[in-house]
């Protein structure tokens, strides 16, 4: 995933692209929260249960639901490829 960086909330400007990924998860962050989950990356790190506002701006990218064991084995090789260090 490249890292397309956000859209800063007062100012509009794009922020941080190339160094930061931010995405949007289809679903809220919690049952009767407001605010979306996410996952952020960059060269250092990877959080993927984060949550903010949809007014922060952040990509949306269709990804599949991976479970488990899958999602750990192919999570790293996918951000390797994306430059992000694991």
């Amino acid at each position: 995933m490249p890292a397309a960086g956000y859209r800063h909330e007062s100012s509009g400007a794009l922020t941080n692209v190339g160094t930061w990924g931010l995405y949007f998860s289809s679903s809220s962050y919690a049952a009767g929260s407001i605010n979306a989950g996410y996952l952020n990356f960059n060269a250092g790190n990877v959080n993927p249960l984060n949550n903010a506002n949809r007014a922060s701006g952040l990509s949306v990218r269709c990804v599949q639901h991976l479970r488990g064991e899958l999602f750990k084995k192919l999570l790293p090789a996918t951000l390797r490829r994306s430059g992000v260090a694991v």
